[in-house]
């Protein structure tokens, strides 16, 4: 006799709902068998064995074993069938035989009797012909061989009480009464056909686990299960693995260990799959089971408790079909695969693979280790996260926020993106390239935009723009950070904004509202038009300028103010050397401390040069075109310079027109000066055109009202030389030098002369020889004259005569009929040397010079 051991709670109330005072003690296998007639023993007359008995036939023995081997598969018990062992089946543990003493069926729970855990079925009824998976006879065959090893039924509550009604249903359990949730007690089954369990369910699973053991051995290598939409067949690695009676599908699969895979690839309809523990899957509405009176299965497979927590027994990865599937993960480490269709993949906790596959699929990444993969051309897509920081993989569109406890960062790819942020607290949304669409919540957002393109719609909150491009601030958006390295600018919105700019040189445009701008590096432009808005800049950050369209008075380190508009508004500088510039209105410029310069533009200016030296009143015309009074006032008399009207000065220095700058208050009759660069020494060869051109600025009228005239000579005065001209007008020296000015330097003077004053510089043109060239006969009789620049005098064939015009070396080669060297005759009037060849011709060498006798040798 087996022995049984006392149970107890497993602090799991729905879980100990099923369990009875006592199960089967498991050092050792727990024997069944299938008596015959008459072998039965601890019976009376009249009980099971006496009533219309008769065994289990060979189809209904295999459910009952296949149903022990479940057992086995769940749990660590296991079971002998004696009649396949030569033992006696009357005295197994469990013994199962067909009788009309009971309504349909009925077992004995274990106990230390003889019958405890006996199991009958009624015999005359048709239910238990030939059970197949999910009809009435296979489903009693669970529910009693349950009660055999110790399973309640949960609405029971003789033992540790009664299970929730919402579990207390064949979704659930099979040891229940109700089919369906909330199903009274009393009423009869009404399941359709084939709409009953096929295997143990989540809850039964848990209750023979808590009283077995969990077996993780079952199936521990990488498996996969696999359904047909057509039949219902579970496939277990390929092998048909539960075959149920019609396409119905409703089971709970336990799994002790491996990488293993749901696999509905099949299927044309949409999938839901859970993946996680005490989950469905749901395969498509035909499959659900039939629970009766309008009532359908929560789902066709689901996903058995984690024993103890161990992770062994999960499901990790799952594919779906081609229709619009919903993946779900669990706390492992999936891999969802969605394949064709709108899918949904959530992979939950874990470092998940997701793979939407074609269709415009949605994802939901909740471990910074998930990781999406999507092709090109892969449908629009989208990723929505809990993460604290997100990016969104290639060939994914849009991207949202799901975190409510903190603010996000969410950044996205090269695509045009959306982005959209729900957390009230502080997010940062970074499109990426593309022409991006950023929404932010109710927190102090930052946004990044580096395509002029990129949009922004905003709840609340003081939100900031980041901007590699140059950007227009949107309404609901409060400041603007330029970045980067280009020149690009920034314009705010209808509110106070604050915006800041780059290293570089940027236009800062505050638009309406009270607004700072602080330009930071770089030659920044800033637009002001209102009291209320304010300019920072930091010494040594470029020179800047603010355009107003009021009043304005330039802060620190600001150089220029341009004021625009057609109102009469005046601009004040700093202690800078400021550039102050006026509209068309009648303005009034106050350049402050510094030489700054001042430009009314049209209308009757009042100019005030301020602490400074060098303040400077600047006009459009040439200097005739205005009329000075003194100090005080400058006249536009031509009105195509801008009709700048009549100017008022004060402090005011100098007054730049287009053609010169003059020194207001001063004799403009200085002399002119020496500028620079000076005139520059020349060496001129004999015999070669030169020419030399004085450069404008060495010469400089200080007043910069007249027309500085030229004339030159020798430095003593004297007129130059016949073969050096001036031209007075360019400022050019040309000539040619003759021989007999080699190795002389003329001193030249230059004058210069405002027509009441002149200033004189000198330079000097030294002449060289220029090099000679050799002086060649011909075959015949030559006289070969010689210069003083010649070198050589070579004659040829012939008689040849050689005269120089003045002492130095002279060279002559004779050369004889056949045209080689005969004799060399030198400067002093002998010729020397042999014929080459021998020949019998006389050859003759005359020498000639001016003042000397011819000789003949």
């Amino acid at each position: 006799m087996t022995s049984v051991v006392t149970s107890v709670r497993s602090g799991d109330n729905d879980v100990d709902a099923l369990l009875t005072q006592y199960h089967w003690e498991q050092s050792s296998p727990i024997s069944y068998g299938f008596p015959e007639a008459g072998t039965y023993t601890g019976y009376t007359a009249g009980s099971e064995p006496f009533t219309n008995f008769g065994p289990l036939d060979a189809s209904q023995q295999a459910v009952a074993a296949a149903v022990f081997r479940e057992i086995s598969q769940i749990t660590n018990l296991t079971f002998t069938n004696f009649n396949q062992t030569g033992q006696a089946p009357a005295t197994a543990t469990i013994r199962l035989g067909l009788t009309d003493d009971t309504d349909a069926a009925h077992a004995y729970l274990p106990g230390t009797s003889v019958v405890a855990g006996d199991v009958w079925f009624r015999h005359s009824d048709g239910y238990f012909i030939d059970p197949k998976p999910g009809d009435y006879g296979y489903s009693t065959f669970l529910h009693e061989i349950g009660h055999a090893v110790g399973l309640n039924h949960p609405h029971d509550g003789d033992v540790f009480g009664t299970m929730s009604l919402d579990h207390d249903n064949m979704n659930y359990t099979v040891m229940t009464y109700r089919s369906w949730p909330g199903m009274p007690i009393e009423d009869s089954y009404a399941n359709g056909d084939y709409g009953f369990n096929q295997t143990y369910m989540i809850y039964d699973i848990a209750a023979l686990q808590h009283l077995y053991g969990a077996n993780f051995n079952t199936r521990s290598g990488d498996t996969v299960y696999k359904w047909s939409p057509d039949s219902g067949n579970t496939l277990i690695d390929g092998v048909p693995g539960i075959i149920p009676g019609g396409n119905t599908i409703f089971v709970a699969l336990w799994d002790g260990g491996g990488t293993d895979t749901y696999d509905l690839s099949a299927y044309v309809e949409s999938v839901r799959v859970d993946l996680a523990p005490g989950a469905w899957v749901k395969t498509n509405l035909a499959q659900l089971a039939d629970l009766g009176t309008g009532h359908r299965a929560e789902g066709n497979i689901s996903n058995p408790f984690l024993y103890h927590g161990d992770t062994r027994s999960l499901i990790e990865n799952a594919t779906g079909g081609a229709g619009d599937d919903t993946l779900f993960g669990n706390q492992g480490a999936n891999w969802l695969v969605g394949g064709a269709g709108n899918d949904d993949l959530d992979g939950r906790a874990g470092a998940d693979r997701m793979e939407g596959g074609a269709g415009n699929d949605d994802y939901v990444v909740s471990d910074i280790g998930d990781l999406v993969i999507e092709g090109v051309d892969g449908g629009i897509d989208s990723v929505a996260t809990t993460l604290l920081s997100y990016t969104l993989a290639d060939n994914v569109e849009a991207l949202g926020g799901m975190l409510e406890s903190a603010g996000q960062t969410l950044i996205g790819n090269a695509l045009n993106n959306t982005i959209i942020a729900v957390s009230t607290h502080d997010n940062y949304l970074d499109g990426g390239g593309g022409a991006d669409l950023m929404s932010g919540s109710y927190g102090n957002d930052t946004y990044v935009v580096d395509n002029a393109s990129d949009s922004i719609s905003d709840l609340d909150g003081v939100d900031t723009v980041i901007a590699s491009v140059s950007y227009v601030i949107q309404i609901g958006i409060e400041n603007i950070t330029l970045s980067g390295s280009a020149a690009i600018n920034a314009t705010g919105s209808g509110g106070n904004n604050v915006l800041t700019g780059n290293g570089a040189a940027n236009v800062l445009d505050g638009f309406v509202g009270a607004d700072t701008m602080i330009g930071g590096g770089g030659d920044d432009t800033y637009v002001v038009d209102q009291a209320g808005d304010v300019v920072t800049e930091a010494a040594g950050g470029g020179t800047d300028t603010v355009t107003a369209s009021i009043s304005y008075v330039l802060g620190a380190n600001v150089e220029r103010l341009t004021l625009i508009g057609d109102s009469a508004i005046d601009g004040t500088g700093n202690a800078l050397a400021n550039v102050l510039t006026g509209n068309a209105a009648a303005n009034r410029l106050d350049g402050g401390a510094g030489d700054d310069t001042l430009s009314g533009g049209a209308g009757d200016d009042v100019l005030v040069g301020g602490e400074g030296n060098g303040d400077t009143a600047v006009y459009a015309g040439n200097f005739a075109d205005y009329e000075i009074s003194g100090t005080t006032t400058i006249r536009d008399l031509n009105a195509s310079n801008g009709n700048e009207g009549t100017d008022s000065l004060n402090g005011i220095e100098f007054a730049q027109f287009a053609d010169r700058v003059v020194q207001l208050g001063v004799d403009p009759n200085n002399p002119p000066v020496l500028g620079n660069p000076a005139m520059v020494d020349q060496i001129w060869a004999d015999g070669q055109a030169a020419a030399y051109t004085i450069p404008g600025t060495s010469f400089i009228d200080p007043d910069g009202q007249q027309t500085l005239s030229y004339r030159a000579t020798l430095t003593d005065g004297s007129p130059l030389p016949a073969w050096l001209s001036f031209n007075a007008a360019t400022r050019t020296f040309s000539g040619t030098p003759p021989l007999s000015s080699i190795g002389a330097t003329l001193g030249v003077r230059v004058t210069a002369d405002d027509g009441k004053a002149s200033v004189f510089d000198d330079f000097t043109i030294g002449v060289t020889q220029a090099p000679g060239a050799d002086v060649v006969g011909t075959l015949g009789p030559d006289v070969l004259d010689g210069t003083f620049r010649a070198e050589k005098m070579i004659g040829d064939d012939g008689d040849d005569v050689l005269r120089r015009d003045r002492p130095g070396r002279l060279f002559g080669l004779v050369r004889g009929g056949d045209g080689q060297p005969r004799h060399r005759a030198r400067q002093r009037r002998r010729c020397r040397g042999r014929p080459a060849v021998r020949d019998r011709a006389r050859h003759r060498l005359l020498l000639r010079r001016p003042d000397h006798r011819q000789r003949r040798q």
